[in-house]
């Protein structure tokens, strides 16, 4: 991660150091390193005191906070990294970016506030894996979208670990297996003892971006979020072809997530409005599982694949698509892979920072409750859902489908 990096993405704006007080960063938590590098830890402590907890190195004992900067001193309390730039990040914590012993002209060092506690012990994990390391063993269970979401972070851990043979166990092989870096795809049977198991659910919700927070597990702070998945250019070509006979946009449509996720569920009845709008001026394109037949005429420019496409299928087939509507799913993180814009009807589920992606249109509604990622039948009878018209979403296929 470059600092050019950090001041065009991760970061909002530069903060004044008098407008920082030890109450804002006492007790929090940080990951601190070398730029570019996994931290050396990530549960480092600015205690009240003065002291440094959490992390234990004669060179970071103790800490100062001035006017203009952040140092930190080793036990004989001499600075050895000092901090003269303060931002704020996307997700709303700091990030101080400094030097090694005042030498600006060498590594630069930065302290990260974790913006989320994890209930995995993965800062262990972190540290292990700071350490030369010949192999990593991942293993990511559930949907396909929680498998895509992993691959930010073995593209990254790659990129700095080249030497580092990186083994993903998932039930998805065929989306992923063939990424460059990737060197074996595995089922999840078959994954060793010491494999890093990701997950992300016991902390709910999510303080930013899911992929993040995956990266943290594997000791990394990403900046590039956006998923990859295996595309097969000659299904692209079928289906962009069997497409070519229907007016554009031809627009893909996912009516439900899965059936563990409820309260992520448009109304059918909207959906089937949205599908006689948009065939209007384009075709649809529906995929998910099949539900119910249509109980009234079959609008013109309307092509049901439901329960009809391979995994493989699926994913050249939204590669071949204008725009795809869908809730946040295994669908929404494979068109981010296949840069297809999105509609995303979000409602209040979860927040659309959790899987947000550039060029997609979130349409949520901030209620008092959400994100609530609640699994058991919603109290308010889905109200978030129900205050998104179908307009709305009509007029954001055609807005994702101009920028397009």
């Amino acid at each position: 991660m470059s600092l050019i990096e950090i001041n065009t993405i991760a970061c909002t704006n530069e903060i004044n150091f008098s407008a920082i007080s030890v109450a804002m960063l006492k007790d929090e938590v940080w990951a601190f390193g070398k730029l570019g590098q996994p931290p050396f830890t990530a549960a480092l402590q600015l205690r009240g005191n003065g002291q440094i907890g959490g992390y234990s190195h004669v060179n970071e004992r103790h800490w100062i906070l001035t006017e203009d900067r952040l140092e930190v001193l080793d036990e004989g309390g001499k600075p050895t990294s000092c901090y003269k730039r303060a931002l704020c990040k996307a997700d709303g914590g700091l990030l101080f970016l400094g030097h090694w012993n005042g030498d600006e002209s060498g590594d630069v060092c930065y302290l990260e506030q974790v913006t989320e506690l994890y209930s995995l012990n993965f800062y262990n994990e972190m540290r292990r894996i700071a350490e030369p390391l010949e192999a990593l063993h991942v293993v990511r269970r559930g949907g396909l979208g929680d498998v895509l979401m992993v691959t930010p972070a073995l593209r990254d851990f790659k990129k700095q670990r080249p030497e580092t043979i990186i083994t993903f166990y998932t039930d998805y092989v065929s989306a992923v297996e063939g990424l460059p870096y990737i060197d074996r795809v595995c089922r999840p049977s078959e994954a060793p003892a010491n494999a890093i198991q990701i997950d992300y659910e016991r902390t709910l919700p999510p303080k930013f971006h899911i992929a993040k927070r995956i990266g943290h597990q594997l000791g990394l702070i990403l900046t590039d979020t956006r998923p990859d998945c295996i595309v097969l250019d000659s299904l692209v070509e079928k289906y962009k072809f069997v497409f070519s006979r229907y007016p554009r946009p031809h627009v893909g449509l996912l009516r439900r997530a899965s059936r563990f996720t409820p309260n992520k569920s448009w109304s059918f009845g909207d959906f089937d409005r949205l599908i006689e709008s948009v065939c209007d001026f384009g075709s649809v394109v529906e995929i998910g599982e099949y539900t119910d037949a249509w109980d009234k005429a079959i609008p013109v420019n309307y092509i049901d694949l439901r329960s009809r496409t391979s995994l493989s299928d699926l994913i050249a087939l939204i590669a071949a698509i204008d725009v795809l509507v869908c809730p946040v799913s295994g669908p929404l993180h494979i068109s981010a892979a296949c840069r297809t814009p999105a509609v995303v009807i979000a409602g209040g589920y979860e927040h659309s920072e959790h899987t947000l992606y550039s060029g997609n249109i979130i349409l949520s509604a901030d209620l008092p409750c959400s994100p609530c990622w609640l699994r058991t039948p919603c109290p308010i009878d889905l109200a978030c859902m129900k205050a998104i018209s179908v307009e709305a979403v009509v007029n954001a296929v055609r807005r994702a489908w101009g920028s397009a």
